[in-house]
């Protein structure tokens, strides 16, 4: 994601870096309240609704962890204040391998359910 390539790079803006992080950090949030919602509303019955279930929850868990991640970072480099993202000791705090991940293996996550659902297509299967 471009937000942790300039905070790599110290090239971060407090403003405008600021606002984008809130951004994410809320989009994040929405999507692991979507997924966990969506998870829990496919009961389960046949293949298709446990694998849509499944594949929702595990993403729901890493989405979550970098939900966290971006809340973190709202907090270090607040919309209008900005904080100190060019800072070394900041930039370094920020840089969360972790969150990279859960990222990635999310999305994975997601990709899986798409290809499952286009082999499964029915609107018997939609909720």
């Amino acid at each position: 994601m471009l937000i942790w390539l300039v905070i790599e790079r110290h090239n971060a803006d407090e403003g405008g870096d600021g606002f984008n992080m809130e951004v994410v950090a809320d989009a994040r949030e929405f999507a692991v309240r979507f997924l966990k919602e969506q998870a829990f509303r496919w009961d389960g019955s046949n293949i298709v609704e446990h694998t849509v279930r499944s594949r929702m929850g595990e993403a729901a868990k890493h989405y979550e962890i970098a939900a966290l991640a971006f809340g973190q970072l709202r907090e270090m480099f607040p919309f209008r204040h900005g904080g100190t993202p060019k800072d070394s000791e900041a930039a370094d705090r920020a840089i969360c391998r972790k969150q990279k991940a859960a990222k990635t293996k999310g999305v994975e996550q997601l990709e899986a359910l798409f290809y499952f659902m286009k082999e499964y297509y029915s609107e018997t299967w939609i909720n």
